[in-house]
Order: structure tokens, then sequence, then C-alpha cells
């Protein structure tokens, strides 16, 4: 665990006390987007889309995320909310509800830039899992996102008192490390849909693997995960795992739809 990349201390300017610190999760985050970025507009002129496109689409990605990644968490806990608004300013959000914003975001950015948007996703998804792979590196440095106590192999001890003081995360004590999991799971997702596009048989078809395959892992992943993240139906499902169920159920049908529409 490395929470913080750089502490720069305490000090005083026009009489009030700032103490800096460059967060390692923060700085992963940054750095998940960018590759992302980067990486779809590497690869836009491939399908025949303008890499600036891609650069622009940037900052809708942003706003969409966040007020998607908010909005999600004041719908499933909206007494919590009431109690204290301020409290969901700070607070992370929800990854699901930040994937239908972005999503959301991008729908409208392809139809006013004239871009297929299942072509368009087919682009971005790629990105996606290189992006959050990465940002879950970022909650691995932080603590956030925790696993469940665990024996042995491959158990993880987290050590630091500032993680705690933000996370909550257990110290002292072996865990599994679900964000690794995540991780790897995403970036062997990334690796197969850069594999699977020169050979992908209609539009949708890279986005719509991502949305099934991703989801279905982060399902049983969540079994394992030990941090309070909001549960549904008497505490049967977590909120991802609720909201994936949906997410998988509307890929596999419009998997189905485009790919008769190709035959």
């Amino acid at each position: 665990m490395f929470p913080r990349l750089a502490d720069f201390g305490s000090f005083e300017l026009f009489g009030r006390t700032f103490h800096p610190i460059l967060h390692t999760y923060g700085i992963l985050m940054f750095a998940g987007f960018i590759g992302g970025l980067y990486v779809a507009a590497k690869r836009a002129p491939r399908y025949g889309i303008q890499p600036q496109h891609i650069y622009d689409l940037g900052l809708y990605l942003v706003i969409g995320a966040l007020v998607g990644a908010k909005v999600l968490l004041i719908l499933l806990d909206p007494a919590r909310f009431l109690a204290n608004p301020g409290g969901f300013i700070t607070a992370g959000g929800v990854f699901f509800g930040g994937l239908l914003g972005a999503v959301g975001a991008t729908i409208w950015f392809f139809r006013k830039r004239g871009i297929p948007i299942w072509h368009g996703g087919d682009l971005m998804a790629p990105s996606i899992a290189l992006g959050h792979g990465i940002g879950r590196l970022g909650c691995f440095a932080a603590g956030c996102c925790y696993g469940i106590p665990a024996e042995g192999l491959p158990a993880i001890t987290f050590t630091d008192v500032h993680a705690h003081a933000v996370t909550g995360v257990p110290l002292n004590v072996p865990l599994h490390p679900t964000q690794l999991y995540e991780a790897g799971l995403e970036f062997a997702l990334f690796f197969f849909l850069l594999w699977l596009a020169p050979r992908r048989r209609f539009q949708g078809q890279l986005f719509l693997t991502w949305a099934i395959v991703y989801p279905v892992s982060r399902f049983m992943i969540e079994f394992l995960r030990g941090d309070p993240r909001g549960f549904v139906l008497d505490g049967l499902l977590s909120t991802s795992q609720f909201v994936g169920i949906w997410i998988v159920a509307a890929a596999v049908i419009s998997l189905l739809v485009l790919r008769r529409r190709t035959a």
C-alpha cells in the first residue's frame, strides 16, 4: 500500500495552513484516463475516426462519469444523502453509475460528430478496460475496495495508518487483493479486445463483449469484497451486482440483435 506519492509538509500562506499531498490514487486514475484516451486516439484512424474527436470526447467523459457515479449513489441511498449531502460530494460514487454516465455522454458526442455509435463503442472498448485497470491499481495503493480476510496466497496485508483513516481498510489483517483481481481482469480484457478487433464480425461486438465479460467477472469478485459499498434486496446482492445483472441482460440482447442483423 502506498497511498501518498509525495507529502510536501505543512506551510502557512496568507495566514492559512496548507498541507499538500500528492495521492497515488488520483495520479493513477488520471494516468488511466489519459492512457485510455491515447490508445483510442492512436487506433481511431483504423475506424475512420479523427484522433482529435477522441481527445475532444475526453471532457464529456469526465463530466458524464462524475455525474453518473454521484446520481446512482444518491438513487441507491437517498436517506443517507438527505442526512449528509456534503458527504456525497466527497464520496467516490458507484463505478457502474460512472460507466452509464460516460456511455450516455459518449452517445451524445458521437451523434453530434456523426460517428456511428456501435462503431465508436468498439473503438473505445479496449480503452475502457485499460483505463479501469490502471485505476484499480490506484485503489490498491489507497487501500479502498479491499477484500475480505484471507489465508495464505494470494492474501495481502495493509499497514498504512493514513490509508486506514481515509478508506477504513483493516490493518495487519491478510485480505483478498480484490483490487488486483479486478485490475488483472481488465488488463486481460484489454489485450483480448485488441486481439478481437481485427476479427470482429459486426459493429458493437467489442463493446458488448466487454459489457458482458466484465460485469460477470465483477459479480464473482464482489463476493470477496469486504468494504461497505451498498446492498439491495435485503442484502442479497451488492449494488454493483444488481446493476451488473441489468447491464449483462441488455448487452446479451443487443449482441443477439446485432449479430442477427449482420447475418
